[in-house]
């Protein structure tokens, strides 16, 4: 069975979390639609095989200021 499209083939989206819960299902989701994924987490290995396995890009890091006592 085939995934719709929804008119995403070639369209770029950014996901963050997506190396699990409900940012890695939409991840997938996207993928599977044909849209060209770009993964985002802060564990970099985690994100390297979520983008390998969605044949998409991924990015890791923390937008955490550190200088902050919440962070």
């Amino acid at each position: 069975m085939t995934s719709p499209s929804y008119g995403l083939e070639g369209k770029a989206a950014v996901v963050t979390g997506a190396t699990r819960g409900i940012g890695r299902a939409v991840a997938k989701a996207l993928a599977s639609a044909g849209a060209l994924v770009c993964v985002t987490a802060r564990d970099a290995d985690e994100v390297r095989r979520t983008a390998l396995e969605l044949g998409g890009i991924g990015l890791a890091g923390s937008v955490a200021d550190p200088g902050h006592p919440g962070a």
